[in-house]
């Protein structure tokens, strides 16, 4: 399911330019996101970005920082990156849920969502007044990837004119978008080589 990344040639592009060519892909800062955003890339180097172009970047831009309290704080909208093996409880296939509910902008309304993980495990919600029911595999802390393929399957069949798709950056680090076909054109333009590792999750467009 997941794809894993080839070497790229580097062309230095400043990170600004990358910011505007992504954000006209979809990858908005999120509100509040810009001061973050600007620390990480203190702390990661310009140098790294930017001989890296939409690399690192991009993922820098997928992390969701998780306050003391719980509270989290995605630095963009439309990217998710992440650790595959993030599942603890319950609570955390209902974090997951809401999060491949704001990477498709909402396009895909999830309410009331729940979850089990014991013995068992499954994610519950309410989708357009009707509940919807996915059983999950257990492989320790691993998330199940059917959960993505489940998601993306519901995306296309919600009518929605985006699509989940996957990248492998090592091997458990994972990297979602959820572009039109558009943005992704627009995207695969800017680098068609990095960006063509991309692989579908479920139906394409």
């Amino acid at each position: 399911m997941f794809w894993k990344r080839r070497k790229a040639t580097p062309a230095r592009v400043p990170v600004e330019e990358q910011l505007r060519n992504l954000e006209e892909c979809g990858f908005e800062i999120a509100p509040g996101g810009a001061e973050r955003l600007a620390r990480a890339i203190e702390e990661q180097g310009r140098e790294s970005i930017e001989t890296r172009p939409y690399d690192l970047l991009l993922q820098m831009l997928g992390v969701v920082e998780i306050d003391e309290d719980g509270t989290s704080h995605p630095l963009a909208v439309g990217v998710w990156c992440f650790d595959a093996e993030c599942i603890y409880a319950a609570s955390d296939y209902v974090d997951v849920m809401r999060r491949l509910g704001d990477l498709s902008r909402d396009e895909v309304p999830l309410e009331d969502c729940d979850a089990r993980f014991d013995d068992v495990a499954w994610v519950e919600f309410v989708h357009n007044g009707e509940k919807v029911h996915w059983d999950l595999g257990i492989n320790g802390d691993w998330i199940d990837p059917m959960l993505f393929v489940s998601f993306a399957r519901l995306l296309r069949a919600s009518g929605s004119p985006r699509r989940l798709m996957v990248e492998d950056i090592t091997s458990q680090e994972i990297l979602l978008i959820c572009p039109t076909q558009e943005e992704f054109r627009r995207l695969k333009g800017l680098s068609p080589e990095r960006f063509g590792l991309f692989g579908f999750v479920g139906p394409r467009w």
